[in-house]
């Protein structure tokens, strides 16, 4: 006699994800408020185009703040996309090729049922007609 109860498979939870995410972009918004200001400066020892005149220090820094967190934000959520587990798919080839063949074969054995049929029928009908 089996049993009726059925282990239930420990599935892998991505409920946490967001709230991951969440803390992932602060963190990385953090990180960027406090580097912000050294980025200004090697852009304005570095770039001689990059003039800064006529803005507020405050205004500039959060402007870099969001660009630096953007930049950190796609930089991780291409690593994640690259490493996140991905669902194996039990298919091969081989299978799919058999599966191909039983098809045609299927499809070539109605094809020639039908031509019986329509044969029989023939016959049929015109054996009446004599």
């Amino acid at each position: 006699m089996s049993s009726q109860v059925k282990i239930q498979d420990k599935k892998r939870g991505r409920r946490s994800w967001p709230v991951m995410g969440f803390l992932l972009i602060v963190a990385f918004t953090v990180i960027a408020y406090l580097i912000a200001p050294g980025v200004i400066d090697w852009l304005r020892d570095n770039l001689r185009g990059f003039r800064t005149t006529g803005m507020n220090q405050t205004t500039l820094r959060w402007v870099f703040t969001a660009i630096i967190a953007l930049i950190l934000s796609l930089f991780a959520g291409m690593i994640i996309a690259v490493a996140a587990p991905k669902k194996p798919i039990n298919v091969k080839m081989s299978d799919l090729a058999k599966e191909r063949d039983q098809l045609v074969d299927a499809k070539a054995k109605r094809k020639k049922q039908q031509r019986r049929i329509n044969r029989e029928y023939r016959e049929h009908v015109e054996g009446k007609n004599k």
